[in-house]
């Protein structure tokens, strides 16, 4: 077994997780080994599908019937692995095409989330980014609208990324205190090419993804403080840049779509979730809608405004 750090918690793993940052020997909130197939005869209650444009299910959720009457839950990427849950104990039962990396992406950016979610935390879909001045700005949106391509370019001109995907966001009474799951970079070939990132060491994210990944060292610091939220809306049209404040219902919503979930039908989840969110409703950080061309051309004129209006 050996001990890693994703967000601020310690999880003990006999799968490399090359990814994440070695720990010393130490307890461990999730325990991960790795399994044999399910078997067929397993009694599962399935409870959601989440679907890609195609109509293809790439990941359901269900509930493993026992005799015991313990909640055990399944996760399931169709073709590639199984993982299964107790809440502490995690079981990843990989098919034989599924690749150690593909196994170790599907465990950290993917299954453990929403574990952490489960347990009573704000798991959003957010990159993350230190600006010069130490302000932290988060930018929330679904896959492929530009979060990690946003950050590797102001990271380029002196900003720091803390989170390429994922954040925990926490109510304190210094602030909402983000917490990154771990500090790397996925961006498509085009991007790093766009970005001139190639001198970084890029490996595979998945066989059936053409992201590529990279590491970075550890940011210092006690603890990173939300200035300012943006909710991404990209455009294709050549429209200019739009910032606007976003408020009450509107921010809830943006949140709730971009949250990290296991159980999608949990109605103490649901509960559990809204109180959370609750939590953040406050003054102390701004809550944007960033709407922008989604092309490299523009990029330049993004990050110079974004930087701008930080104080710089």
């Amino acid at each position: 077994m050996t001990n890693y750090k994703i967000f601020d918690s310690s999880i003990s793993s006999t799968i490399p997780l090359h990814s994440l940052p070695k720990l010393a020997k130490c307890k461990s909130d999730v325990h991960v080994s790795v399994g044999s197939p399910v078997e067929q005869s397993l009694i599962i209650d399935w409870i959601h599908d989440w679907v890609s444009a195609e109509g293809e299910a790439t990941l359901r959720c269900g509930l493993i019937k026992t005799d015991t009457g313990a909640t055990r839950y399944i996760l399931r990427f169709p073709g590639l692995a199984d993982f299964e849950t107790d809440g502490v104990n995690l079981i990843a039962r990989p098919k034989p095409r599924c690749a150690d990396y593909t196994l170790c992406h599907l465990l950290v950016d993917q299954v453990l989330p929403r574990m952490w979610a489960h347990v009573g935390r704000l798991v959003v879909h957010a990159s993350a980014v230190r600006m010069p001045n130490n302000r932290v700005c988060l930018f929330m949106g679904d896959s492929g609208d530009g979060k990690s391509t946003i950050v590797a370019a102001l990271d380029k001109l002196g900003c720091q990324i803390l989170a390429d995907d994922c954040v925990e966001l926490r109510s304190s009474s210094r602030g909402v205190l983000v917490i990154p799951s771990y500090r790397g970079l996925r961006l498509n070939p085009d991007s790093i090419a766009e970005l001139g990132l190639q001198r970084y060491g890029w490996l595979p994210v998945a066989e059936d993804n053409d992201k590529r990944q990279t590491r970075f060292f550890s940011v210092g610091g006690e603890g990173f403080y939300l200035d300012t939220l943006y909710a991404l809306k990209g455009s294709s049209s050549k429209l200019d840049i739009l910032i606007k404040p976003v408020a009450g219902v509107e921010r809830a919503a943006w949140l709730i779509r971009n949250s990290f979930i296991l159980n999608i039908k949990s109605a103490s989840y649901a509960r559990q979730q809204m109180a959370l969110i609750a939590s953040l409703d406050e003054p102390g950080y701004s809550f944007n809608l960033l709407q922008f061309p989604m092309d490299y051309h523009s990029l330049p004129k993004l990050c110079e405004t974004l930087i701008g209006r930080h104080g710089l």
